[in-house]
């Protein structure tokens, strides 16, 4: 494609003559979506958005992320609330700037940048920092609100640090390039992903497992560990260290293999990946990508971070500005046609699922008008320079920012009522939990947790385990007694459907007079408990029964009583 007439503007302080019949790829941008001759007349930031101003050393084209681009900068964010101006025009300061991202790069005329500062400032209502991107947000229809509205709600559900992003005009080279949007980009550093940092030359075993960014990526990179998920191909790029050595790539692929294993578990009540990945981050982290329906979740720019001595923690959020697809009535990770690291797996697990339920019920307890102000918020800054954009690149170009959010709107509702008939119609999950045994043990789907969480309607196998190969006594459920059912010491609980508890008094259990360490010494006569001194008597839950030298239960069972030395037991009343 060639230009009829290109007029080049102030470039690194140098005024450039008229050219006629250039090839646009010389020009200071190229492109289809480039229009060089709207360009060539002069196209002016609207005043409406802080601008950025960049001029690259001889203005120099930025036509590659490798390696950056040296630079001044100013940044004029006067009477602009949540910005902070830097330098002038008279007094501009260093900077470096150069490409990023992959397809975002490699797909799209219009390019986003990494920019580093040459001294920290306070661009956004931030701590000071030198590194920024200006990212451009082409791609889906609604896509200038989706990443926005993603990362406000990773303000609200994520617990952590979340990348702040804010509209801005760039002028680079003296050429005006329209809507950008100024965002904290993912580090380790203390006021973004606040972890200790892994060096790059340790080779202490000691030490080896903390602290890593990490990014689930889907482009290869050499400083990058790679497993195999079911058959696919996974990918794990080290933002930290870098570069990573071979013990730092050991380490990593150990735990990402090991991660795999205990998802693909058949046991769905096993909380092995609990031990080495954060459940809670997780499912924020999840729940913010169903919200906004990310067809990239799980497949790239997925970021996990490690602390020494710690679990995998999800986040920070970040790109995600692939959203808000066409929704067809599931959820994301089947909708989607890109591969799905571990999702898939995790959303099998009770403990998981109960864990969304719970963070769904915090989303469903914010007005749901804090979403509608803040797109119409972005909308009112926006609107003015996205019109201006459209001058020079021709994306989106009979549009408004007015119908984007609308787009966006009616995606966010639309997914939001289906998930509430998914997570918001009472509990998926239910909760079986074994008191403590005297004597002996009881175990839950073969594990000693204390406690188990089952989806609705399942089945679970309850096994008793005496320390002395003594009998049990008795088993209750939920109170009523259920010992007939019991059989060579195992119960099975069919279709749960409720909150549970499970209790059993092995043989070792005491049954008539106690002496505890020569103290109080009591009696069970039936269901009177006499004693010396004054004792009291509870239900398991807790409640109290009675006080005193002379208690009568209220019915046969398990209870439990403490005298004034602070000894306690259980007891049976038959």
């Amino acid at each position: 494609m060639h230009c009829k007439s290109i007029r080049y503007v102030l470039m690194g302080g140098v005024i450039a003559t008229t050219l006629s019949n250039v090839p646009e790829a010389q020009a200071f941008v190229g492109g289809a979506h480039w229009d060089a001759e709207a360009a060539a007349q002069g196209v002016d930031p609207t005043g409406t958005l802080p601008v950025i101003h960049i001029d690259t050393d001889g203005g120099r084209v930025i036509d590659q992320k490798e390696e950056y681009v040296p630079g001044k900068y100013w940044f004029d964010a006067d009477g602009f609330a949540g910005y902070k101006s830097a330098g002038s025009e008279a007094e501009p300061l260093d900077i470096e700037i150069r490409g990023r991202g992959n397809s975002t790069w490699t797909n799209f005329d219009k390019k986003p940048y990494k920019i580093k500062l040459g001294k920290k400032a306070a661009l956004l209502d931030t701590e000071k920092n030198k590194h920024y991107a200006l990212l451009h947000f082409i791609g889906g229809y609604p896509t200038y609100f989706s990443h926005p509205l993603g990362m406000e709600l990773g303000h609200y559900l994520i617990k952590g640090w979340t990348p702040r992003i804010r509209p801005v005009e760039l002028v680079l080279n003296g050429q005006y390039l329209g809507l950008y949007f100024l965002a904290e980009t993912v580090r380790v550093d203390g006021g973004r992903v606040n972890i200790a940092e892994q060096e790059p030359a340790n080779e202490d075993p000691d030490t080896i497992d903390g602290g890593y960014l990490v990014e689930i990526d889907n482009y290869d990179d050499v400083n990058q560990i790679t497993f195999d998920e079911n058959g696919i191909r996974v990918r794990v790029t080290a933002k930290t260290p870098e570069p990573m050595n071979d013990m730092h790539a050991a380490f990593l692929s150990d735990q990402f293999a090991a991660i795999t294993a205990a998802l693909y578990s058949e046991d769905r009540l096993s909380r092995d990946w609990e031990e080495l990945v954060d459940i809670d981050s997780y499912a924020r982290h999840y729940v913010v990508q169903e919200i906004i329906h990310n067809w990239d979740a799980y497949n790239g720019s997925c970021f996990l971070h490690k602390d020494f001595g710690s679990k995998w923690t999800f986040g920070p959020l970040w790109d995600v500005g692939d959203s808000f697809n066409q929704f067809k009535g599931d959820f994301v990770y089947n909708e989607t046609p890109y591969a799905k690291t571990w999702i898939r797996q995790t959303v099998q697990f009770p403990r998981f699922i109960k864990k969304v339920q719970e963070i769904w019920a915090e989303f469903k307890a914010i007005d749901p008008q804090v979403w509608t102000d803040f797109m119409e918020s972005w909308n009112a800054q926006i609107a003015e320079a996205e019109q201006q954009n459209q001058i020079v690149w021709d994306y989106y170009r009979g549009s408004t920012t007015a119908d984007k959010m609308a787009s966006a709107t009616r995606a966010l509702n639309t997914k939001v009522a289906w998930l509430d008939t998914q997570w918001g119609e009472g509990p998926l999950t239910y909760n079986v939990t074994a008191l403590p045994a005297e004597g002996g043990r009881i175990l839950l789907g073969g594990h000693d947790y204390g406690d188990v969480d089952l989806f609705r309607g399942d089945d679970l196998t309850v096994t008793f385990v005496s320390a002395e190969n003594l009998p049990v006594k008795a088993v209750y459920v939920n109170g009523a007694d259920v010992t007939a059912d019991v059989a060579d010491n195992t119960l099975t609980l069919s279709a749960v459907d409720t909150d549970t508890t499970v209790e059993a008094l092995f043989g070792s259990s005491s049954i008539g007079s106690v002496d505890a360490d020569g103290a109080t010494g009591w009696h069970l006569d039936g269901r009177t408990v006499t004693a010396s001194q004054p004792v009291t008597v509870y239900a398991p839950s807790g409640i109290l029964v009675g006080q005193g030298t002379e208690v009568t239960l209220p019915a046969p069972g398990i209870w439990l009583i403490a005298t004034p030395a602070g000894d306690t037991a259980r007891i049976l009343a038959r």
